[in-house]
């Protein structure tokens, strides 16, 4: 399997748990015989940077793409749980959660810990993305959408989601991973 990295490097500098985190999957993923593809896109806007990540992805033709941004972690080993969890459900869309949804509003408390929802959103911070299923799909595959007074209707990610269940395909929210998110402030969620 060929899988590709990339951090969209458009806040923050990489935390060096990030570092950490994307170099013990790396060495990981060589390790269970997987080729590993690594990219940092700089660019003014988050949108911008995770669409021309999905474009380097499928042009390099990689199973699976990891999306992670500078300031995101996990506390445990991910990318082997995470790839048993894409094999068993066929999930398009696998996060280790920071926060996800269904219904209305964000919830950052899974129902039972330890378990895997099928779930309308999940936060961009960390993703497990299989290509296969976003080929197909029309770009961009992040955007934001503004009303007319500039303000913010849809981040990026509900977009993405949006865009994944429209064709069908899963967005599964792992609560069985530890994870850290630093943004506006430390979140942590998982087992």
């Amino acid at each position: 399997m060929k899988i590709f990295h990339g951090s969209p490097a458009y806040r923050y500098a990489i935390d060096a748990r990030a570092a950490d985190c994307r170099e013990d999957m790396a060495l990981w993923a060589q390790s269970a015989g997987h080729e590993w593809v690594r990219a940092t896109e700089s660019r003014p806007e988050v949108s911008w940077a995770r669409n021309v990540i999905v474009a380097q992805a499928i042009e390099a033709r990689a199973d699976l793409l990891i999306m992670q941004d500078a300031d995101s972690w996990t506390k445990t080993p991910a990318l082997p749980a995470l790839l048993e969890t894409m094999a068993a459900t066929g999930a398009a869309v696998v996060s280790p959660v920071f926060r996800a949804r269904s219904g209305q509003g964000y919830c950052v408390q899974p129902q039972i810990p330890g378990e895997r929802y099928e779930v309308d959103i999940v936060g961009a911070a960390l993703l497990f993305i299989d290509l296969v299923s976003l080929r197909d799909m029309p770009r961009p595959w992040f955007t934001f959408r503004y009303g007319p007074e500039g303000q913010v209707l849809e981040r990026e990610d509900t977009g993405f989601c949006r865009m994944v269940r429209g064709h069908g395909r899963r967005v599964l929210a792992d609560w069985t991973i530890s994870t850290c998110h630093k943004g506006e402030a430390l979140h942590e969620a998982g087992a």
